[in-house]
């Protein structure tokens, strides 16, 4: 029984349907995630991004060893930053990580009289 915990988490990955790199979808851990997890995202990219695993068979276009890794979800994408170092089954993760950005929630104007 997983009511009221935040574990586990896991996700269902496919081949992309736009321009990203793979599908995901993301449960936490009952539901999906609307977009994404961060930590999520660059477990995923990284697995995307080492050879021999089930996710880097699914990748459109197969990443090289600088990449933005992107993601689609159900709200978009997510992109993730890596920086790989070797190659081949020899191939690691040096750096990983994503931009997060704000949404603007508001605009107006404000009447302040003389």
């Amino acid at each position: 029984d997983v009511a009221g915990k935040v574990t586990p988490k896991f996700g269902l990955l496919a081949v992309p349907a736009g321009d990203a790199h793979v599908t995901s979808r993301y449960f936490v851990p009952t539901d999906c995630h609307p977009t994404h997890a961060v930590s999520g995202a660059i477990c995923v990219a990284s697995c995307v991004a080492l050879d021999g695993t089930i996710s880097s068979g699914l990748a459109r276009p197969a990443p090289t060893n600088a990449e933005t890794i992107v993601i689609e979800h159900p709200q978009g994408t997510i992109e993730v930053a890596l920086t790989l170092v070797g190659q081949g089954a020899d191939r690691t993760i040096d750096r990983a990580g994503v931009v997060r950005t704000a949404r603007r929630l508001m605009a107006g104007h404000v009447a302040i009289p003389d």
